[in-house]
C-alpha cells in the first residue's frame, strides 16, 4: 500500500521550511569544484547582499550604522571580511569525506565572541525564537544563505532540469523525500555527465 502524505498547506509550508535542511545534506559528498563555487556564492551573495535574504528591519540597521558597521542594511555582514575566519561570510570549512567533499560551518566563535559560528549558522539558516534574561521572546526569521546560494549555484549549472524540478515538486507537494535521498549521488551523476560533454 503506497503512503499517502498530507498536501494540506500546514504539512506543505512545514517541508518547505525544511529545505536549508536538505540543502546542507545536498551539498555534502559532491565533488570539491562544486563545493568550492557554492562556498564563493554564499561568501559573495553575504558581502553583496545579492542572495535575496529577508531585508533586516530598520531598528537593526540603524543600530548597525551607530556601531559603524560596514553595509549595515546587508543581513548576515557586520563586519565583512574584516572579522577574517570569525565572519559570518568566511565560516565555511571544506572537508574531505568518503564519497566526495563536504561544506560545513565552522565551530570557532563569532567575532563577537558571544556565540560559536556553527549555531549561529543553524538560527540564521532555520529561524529560531530566543528566550531572553527578563523573559521576553525575541523571533528570528530565516535567512538560508546556504540554501539560498546552492539554489543559485544549482540553477546556474542545470537551468530547466526536469529530475531536479521533479524531485522538489514531489517533496514539497506530496512529501515524498525518495528523489531527494541521494541527491549529493545525483549532483556527481550530473557532474559526470557534464565532464564527459566537455
Amino acid at each position: 500500500m503506497a503512503v499517502k502524505y498530507s498536501q494540506n498547506f500546514q504539512a506543505i509550508k512545514a517541508r518547505i521550511r525544511r529545505m536549508p535542511e536538505l540543502a546542507e545534506n545536498a551539498v555534502s559528498g559532491a565533488v570539491k569544484k562544486n563545493i568550492m563555487e557554492i562556498n564563493t556564492i554564499f561568501h559573495d551573495g553575504i558581502k553583496k547582499n545579492s542572495l535575496g535574504l529577508e531585508p533586516l528591519a530598520e531598528i537593526t540597521v540603524n543600530a548597525k550604522r551607530r556601531s559603524g558597521m560596514k553595509n549595515p542594511e546587508n543581513p548576515l555582514n557586520c563586519k565583512g571580511d574584516d572579522a577574517e575566519e570569525r565572519a559570518y561570510m568566511n565560516m565555511m570549512n571544506i572537508m574531505k569525506v568518503s564519497k566526495g567533499w563536504k561544506l560545513y560551518p565552522s565551530r570557532r566563535m563569532h567575532w563577537s565572541k558571544k556565540i560559536t559560528l556553527a549555531l549561529l549558522f543553524k538560527i540564521h539558516e532555520h529561524g529560531a525564537t530566543i528566550r531572553t534574561s527578563a523573559g521576553t521572546f525575541i523571533k528570528i526569521i530565516p535567512r538560508p544563505a546556504l540554501m539560498l546560494a546552492f539554489q543559485k549555484w544549482l540553477s546556474q549549472r542545470k537551468k530547466n532540469d526536469p529530475e531536479l524540478k521533479t524531485a522538489f515538486k514531489e517533496f514539497i507537494v506530496n512529501g515524498n523525500e525518495k528523489l531527494l535521498n541521494n541527491f549529493a549521488d545525483y549532483i556527481t551523476r550530473q557532474e559526470a555527465k557534464i565532464g564527459q560533454a566537455d
